[in-house]
């Protein structure tokens, strides 16, 4: 893995325009296309920098918050749904 954040491979996998569909052993997963696309791009480990950059190639910048934000939310909801895994280092608490 080359960055923090990877995919759990499913067993199986079907994608389309409108996203995608995860089957891992106990559950079917479903995804849309920004999450297929961060899915796809997480295969080989990837930051999060890098992929908010690609995300934002691909599917435009946000008007609402920052690239960075919104590849956050991405990635914690598909971390959320066992789809991804990131192993960045969590934020220091400063106390």
């Amino acid at each position: 893995m080359s960055g923090p954040i990877g995919r759990v491979e499913p067993v199986d996998l079907l994608t389309g325009d409108d996203g995608a569909l995860l089957l891992y052993p106990s559950r079917l997963v479903a995804i849309s296309p920004l999450g297929a696309a961060a899915f796809e791009l997480a295969a080989p480990g990837i930051g999060l920098e890098e992929l908010a950059s690609r995300l934002a190639e691909r599917f435009g910048v946000p008007t609402d918050q920052t690239p960075r934000d919104a590849t956050e939310a991405v990635v914690a909801h598909l971390v959320a749904e066992g789809v991804l895994t990131d192993r960045r280092d969590p934020p220091s608490s400063l106390g």
